[in-house]
């Protein structure tokens, strides 16, 4: 039975009946600010198994609503209510239905958000894996300049990742990134070593799942440039700029079934270097000890979605700094060519904190910061003199986050 009508000036109904029984759906509205509502009032006894379905809202209340009324039941009354949905979404909290003797209230369920404070949070918090991703791609494709290949060349990858971050980090969500990245480079005059420049750009995006039915999507693109120079006693220095026009989309399943959207775009810019030494070993074996500095800064940006919720955050940061190495060994082919597995294994740290959102006016803190663990393992073949082909694997847990999988395919053609 639908109660939200229009009636008196408060445009709210008011059903009341002698007696209640059997199975029903009540569907209500609500205004918590004024704490006025659609209500059900049984003078009898009431029995039986009965829903309420109350209207979601993405505005907040006013004030701090401790409980609103809306349902009232005779004494001696047997009856239960549920929510569909399980709790109804009121801006950034979600309410409970809770008896009180013979009465029914709805109550605020502590600090438990709701799908779409969680969609926002989660979306202004997917930037930095989203540079994550982005920039390990990078860093394998100079990797391949430092095997003895001299000249320039032109470069093509594919890459994908799954993030998994938890609910402390503000919101939590499984994140898949899917992406190419492509460029070019050439030699520099250098009376030591070698020296290559390069430009680069490519597209990814990422599918958020937030749960529930509620998603999210970052389309990134992004232009940079990069530099490698390799001493002849193996001392590498790679560094990378790199800018980023992030287009995102929230998708929002409300705990009463219906949909809300919004959507924003902002932009990041972010650099990294790495410092490391090729070591050849005996017997065609290599190490390679490095360290990483890296940083990004995603503009703040304010939207709305659909349902009146009012999202904003400050810039997102990103401080990452890296040391691990990389082992393996080099196969020698008869035709001039090689086989180069390795494996990786590194410790890193975020130490950007407090990346702060709000969501109608309540602030949360996005925080990756914390130590993670890395792990990898690939291989590179020279199959041509002018062909090269690789891929990837990675691994890496941590403070609030997780990537379960990285896979990247490479190919470079040599000029």
């Amino acid at each position: 039975m639908n109660l939200r009508g229009t009636e008196g000036s408060t445009g709210f109904s008011r059903l009341q009946l002698g007696e209640l029984s059997g199975n029903g759906t009540f569907m209500l509205g609500t205004d918590l600010a004024s704490q006025q509502g659609d209500f059900l009032d049984v003078t009898g006894k009431a029995s039986g198994n009965h829903q309420l379905l109350v209207a979601n809202t993405g505005t907040d209340p006013s004030t701090d609503v401790a409980a609103h009324q809306v349902v009232h039941t005779g004494e001696g009354s047997t009856s239960q209510f549920g929510l569909i949905g399980g709790q109804v979404d009121f801006g950034t909290f979600a309410y409970e239905l809770e008896q009180r003797g013979d009465d029914w209230f709805l109550v605020r369920k502590g600090n438990t958000t709701t799908p779409g404070a969680r969609s926002v949070t989660g979306l202004f918090s997917a930037a930095p894996t989203v540079w994550y991703g982005e920039s390990t791609t990078l860093r394998g494709r100079m990797g391949e300049l430092r095997n003895g290949q001299e000249q320039g060349g032109g470069w093509l990858r594919s890459y994908g990742n799954k993030y998994k971050v938890a609910a402390g980090a503000g919101a939590a969500y499984d994140q898949v990134q899917q992406g190419i990245a492509f460029g070019a480079d050439a030699p520099m005059p250098s009376g030591n070593g070698q020296w290559l420049v390069g430009v680069m750009g490519g597209y990814s995006r990422s599918d958020l799942d937030l749960s529930g039915g509620t998603t999210g999507k970052v389309d990134s693109f992004y232009l940079g440039a990069y530099t490698t120079w390799l001493a002849d006693d193996g001392l590498y220095i790679d560094a990378l700029i790199k800018a980023n026009r992030f287009q995102n989309k929230s998708d929002v399943r409300m705990s009463d079934g219906r949909k809300a959207k919004g959507d924003y775009s902002n932009n990041g810019i972010g650099a990294s270097v790495e410092v490391g030494k090729h070591i050849k070993l005996d017997d065609q074996w290599f190490v390679e000890p490095f360290a990483q500095a890296s940083v990004l800064w995603v503009d703040g940006a304010s939207y709305s979605l659909d349902n009146g919720m009012r999202a904003s955050s400050h810039s997102a940061d990103s401080m990452l700094g890296k040391v691990g190495t990389h082992v393996g060994r080099t196969f020698p082919l008869r035709d001039g060519g090689f086989v180069q597995p390795y494996v990786k294994v590194a410790a890193a740290h975020e130490f950007a904190r407090n990346n702060q959102v709000k969501v109608n006016g309540n602030t949360f803190d996005n925080d990756l910061s914390g130590s993670r663990m890395e792990l990898g393992a690939g291989v590179a073949a020279q199959v041509t003199d002018t062909v090269q082909i690789n891929a990837g694997f990675d691994y890496m847990k941590g403070n609030n986050i997780e990537q379960p999988w990285g896979v990247n395919l490479g190919v470079r053609y040599n000029f």
